[in-house]
């Protein structure tokens, strides 16, 4: 990058390109993280998308079943989206659909135990994985750099509604979080 800010300035030297510089460093760490956590999945037989159901579905606590809708809203995801991947877990064993107690119109989505233990076997994996991502990086450092990013994703997320490219931002930014 270092190299890209220095010919921006002598091909631009009108233009600031701090920006740009900081944005494809971030970028590029992204990357590098997608891929990290792409070959934790992939150990696995999962990819990222059927890991956020599973996960979200763990998170939700006993008994580890929400609607589909609740799934798509909470994953950002059309319902058309959320049926694809609750298909392919289900061919998996991972989950299963039943009916809610309390309104038999309603169907849930629950991890199986098979889906259960596959979670419970990832996500210390993934966490693992994590944490040599960031090793480079002090505590002090680390809190630094969620501080700011926090404080970026609140300003994109809080943009008005007619900013259109902040709003696509916004729903970047809630993507889920492993």
């Amino acid at each position: 990058m270092d190299r890209i800010v220095k010919q921006w300035a002598l091909q631009r030297p009108d233009l600031d390109v701090a920006a740009n510089a900081l944005l494809a460093r971030l970028l590029r760490t992204t990357r590098f993280l997608e891929f990290t956590m792409s070959e934790v999945f992939a150990r696995y037989g999962i990819g990222r998308a059927e890991f956020d159901v599973l996960a979200s579905l763990r998170r939700a606590g006993p008994p580890y079943a929400l609607s589909p809708s609740r799934l798509s809203e909470g994953l950002l995801l059309s319902t058309a989206a959320m049926t694809n991947r609750v298909d392919r877990l289900e061919q998996l064993e991972l989950v299963w659909r039943r009916s809610d107690d309390s309104d038999r119109r309603i169907t849930l989505v629950e991890l199986s135990e098979l889906g259960r233990e596959l979670i419970d076997e990832v996500f210390p994996v993934l966490v693992d994985e994590q944490e040599r991502f960031l090793g480079s990086l002090s505590a002090k450092d680390r809190r630094t750099l969620d501080g700011l990013l926090k404080k970026l994703l609140l300003e994109l997320e809080s943009a008005p509604a007619g900013d259109a490219s902040r709003r696509s931002n916004k729903r970047l930014a809630d993507a889920p979080d492993t």
